[in-house]
């Protein structure tokens, strides 16, 4: 069993982290909110108002923003209780590289999402 390592275990990055992406989340989803979902047109949401919105690259960086931000935050998330709660080292091997490929899978499909839309061709 593992003792506590304290600030040398390199969790306290993490910890860092999981309070500062936290905070970020609640603002740029509350920009997002407001912004998405009380300046609708009048012909209420559209997918050609989505591409349009996209297509102005500060808006896909808004959204490639959010998306890491989630990606992480939810990942390091897990990542965190499964290092209070497991003791095994092959279990954290296995559980850890399925996090990591859980991160890269949702990373690429967003980024396959967010960046095409809006590209005019």
């Amino acid at each position: 069993m593992r003792g506590n390592q304290g600030i040398q275990s390199g969790g306290a990055i993490h910890w860092f982290l999981q309070r500062v992406t936290g905070i970020c989340l609640v603002i740029v989803v509350a920009v997002h909110t407001i912004l998405a979902h009380y300046t609708v047109p009048e012909g209420g949401l559209s997918y050609e108002w989505v591409v349009q919105r996209l297509s102005q690259p500060l808006w896909k960086l808004f959204y490639v923003f959010l998306l890491f931000l989630c990606v992480y935050h939810g990942l390091n998330g897990i990542w965190m209780i499964v290092q209070d709660y497991v003791q095994r080292d092959g279990w954290r091997v296995a559980i850890f590289g399925s996090l990591i490929m859980l991160g890269v899978l949702m990373l690429s499909i967003g980024l396959l999402t967010i960046v095409p839309l809006g590209i005019r061709g």
